[in-house]
């Protein structure tokens, strides 16, 4: 039997406690989305810990070395679950960062010496004050130490949810990723005239750059620049649309009055010709290369600006849970019509419900999206009552 097949048969004792296996993948995920949501309601911090040993039957005494070791120091509270990679997590139900760091050194101490220690990772949660920190200083992980018998083994200090959350959501799947190359390719084949001729445009109306590149927060809250077709002068100053977001999400989060949909802001730094590709959505286009080099997908939450997801409370980073996408289910729900909370909340269904059936729904039903958004957009020039986006 191998040690994979050991380790998943396992069964390990503390006192009168037994617990009879190692969760499998998918109840270690559900397991942990539970917690999460838990933690969510409550503020109650929990950690997880990962043990990383390589290959399961090259470091086979390893690996039962670790599981002793596991089985010695638990609580009965705590859980033992397969991660990615056949890596193992454990969870530490109300264990702040110093207490994981703690339970980690006993395990570690208890190996032999003769034992090159596992690779390691602590996480925990909540932390929302680190998420803001992050975000203000782009999302730069800081390393950390830990000391174990005279040697200094690095390991990743705690992180954020959005890094807790990868622990168990899948990136893109395969059927996802396949079809991004092959409608992006072919779109991008179909559309080449329209992008010269636009490009040409956009030349003659306002000298500069064609392409517009912002960087943006995409999966697991890693940044990426995002292309557009530029709509706005040069140069052109953002702070009017910074402050802007920051009073919609603050008002959704009830720091304000709130429920405020996501009305287009009205800037006078677009160009007369960019308000049309703003309009028919034409300006978004370029995002394809987005989706060929695996930043975006055609289907996903909207990737946010850095200085908006320094307003994120906790919750709104589970728009990180799915690679962002040039459409998606808060696109077809009503888009502008619906307050930034909502938004969020689709985001977040849709990252959980990731399926080939609904992205096909999604996509099927964007045009039909964008038909009616043109409509309104026309309506609203003839009866202006609304100045109204957050960006798209």
């Amino acid at each position: 039997m191998s040690l994979l097949e050991k380790l998943k048969n396992f069964i390990y004792s503390k006192g009168r406690v037994q617990i009879s296996t190692i969760c499998s993948r998918e109840e270690f995920s559900c397991i942990l989305e539970r917690e999460l949501a838990r933690a969510e309601r409550s503020g109650q911090v929990f950690s997880v810990v990962e043990f990383d040993i390589g290959d399961v039957e090259t470091n086979r005494e390893l690996g039962k070395q670790l599981l002793q070791a596991l089985a010695q120091k638990l609580r009965s509270t705590d859980e033992v679950g397969w991660l990615p990679e056949h890596r193992i997590g454990v969870l530490l139900y109300n264990t702040s960062r110093e207490g994981a760091q703690i339970f980690l050194k006993r395990i570690l101490e208890s190996i032999p010496p003769e034992f090159i220690p596992p690779n390691f990772k602590i996480y925990t949660y909540p932390m929302e004050k680190q998420i803001r920190e992050e975000a203000d200083r782009q999302y730069q992980l800081i390393g950390g130490t830990i000391s174990h018998s005279g040697k200094e083994l690095r390991g990743k200090r705690s992180k954020p949810l959005r890094e807790m959350r990868m622990l168990y959501s899948l990136a893109m799947p395969k059927w996802k990723r396949i079809m991004d190359i092959t409608v992006a390719l072919l779109l991008l084949i179909l559309l080449f005239p329209l992008f010269v001729v636009i490009a040409i445009i956009i030349k003659i109306v306002s000298p500069g750059p064609i392409f517009f590149k912002q960087l943006r927060v995409g999966y697991g809250g890693k940044l990426f620049t995002i292309y557009k077709f530029r709509t706005m002068k040069v140069n052109a100053d953002f702070t009017a649309h910074q402050k802007y977001l920051s009073e919609l999400i603050q008002g959704a989060n009830g720091k304000t009055e709130g429920g405020k949909p996501m009305t287009k802001l009205d800037d006078p730094q677009i160009t007369p010709f960019g308000k049309i590709l703003r309009a028919t959505y034409i300006d978004e286009l370029p995002q394809l290369f987005n989706v060929l080099r695996g930043e975006m997908s055609l289907v996903g939450p909207r990737p946010p600006i850095p200085y908006e997801v320094t307003n994120y409370v906790t919750w709104h980073t589970g728009r990180f849970d799915a690679v962002p996408g040039m459409t998606g289910l808060w696109q077809v729900s009503g888009k502008n019509r619906l307050t930034f909370k909502e938004m969020v909340r689709l985001d977040i269904r849709y990252a959980r419900q990731i399926s080939f059936r609904l992205d096909l729904k999604i996509l099927l039903l964007t045009p039909l999206a964008i038909f009616f958004q043109i409509r309104d957009s026309l309506r609203k020039r003839k009866h202006p009552t609304i100045k109204g986006t957050a960006h798209a």
